[in-house]
């Protein structure tokens, strides 16, 4: 199993099934031997029953820190080098040098819009197409900052519902449609399971 100093399991088995391979870094191998104890070296075998019982979903956690504001004007084309992911559609490069007025930092000041909001802070639990669930991921938001209190997700303000199939791009929140989905049903319940969790008993 894994180690306690570990919130969930390892994905190491899965990235490298054979751990005895001549190539794996010796601290890998003792990392593997660590989640999957065996007695021939984290055979493949063992990876392969690790990954076996592996989850059908995954939790995710995410605050607001600050506004981030972006402006829009004055900013300089962009080369075709300085695309993405060094650079924001709208404002250009952002390498420093580089309409870095343009970008937080207070350095904004005119025709700006926040990207960031107090509102933002989230949980989430993404369930994977043949889980129990369907493909679906679910939400709870709670508004705040960090820095001026706790943020613990018992007051949540809304709830997002997500058909992922139907609806890749999660536009079409279904949390207020006909559907089984409540706020204190087995959604919520798996969701504040895992952001309770510590150590191996996050499953």
């Amino acid at each position: 199993s894994d180690p306690d100093r570990f919130d969930g399991k390892s994905i190491v088995p899965l990235l490298i099934p054979d751990g005895s391979a001549a190539d794996v870094p010796p601290s890998t191998k003792r990392h593997l031997q660590e989640v999957i104890p065996s007695d021939d070296d984290t055979s493949s075998a063992s990876s392969e029953a690790y990954a076996a019982n592996w989850r059908d979903n995954i939790f995710i956690e995410y605050y607001y820190v600050e506004p981030n504001d972006k402006c829009v004007e004055d900013c300089r084309p962009l080369k075709p080098d300085q695309e993405y992911p060094l650079a924001d559609s709208l404002c250009g490069d952002l390498t420093p040098g580089n309409n870095s007025h343009c970008w937080g930092g207070g350095k904004c000041d005119a025709s700006c819009y926040p990207t960031e909001s107090p509102a933002n802070n989230f949980i989430a639990i993404r369930y994977m197409p043949d889980s129990k669930f369907g493909d679906v991921t679910y939400a709870e938001f709670q508004a705040g900052h960090l820095q001026a209190g706790s943020i613990d997700f018992s007051y949540v303000d809304f709830i997002e519902y997500y058909n992922n199939t139907a609806d890749p791009w999660q536009m079409d929140n279904l949390i207020d449609r006909p559907t089984k989905v409540t706020p204190d049903g087995p959604l919520h319940d798996a969701l504040h399971k895992w952001y309770n969790c510590k150590g191996s008993t996050c499953d």
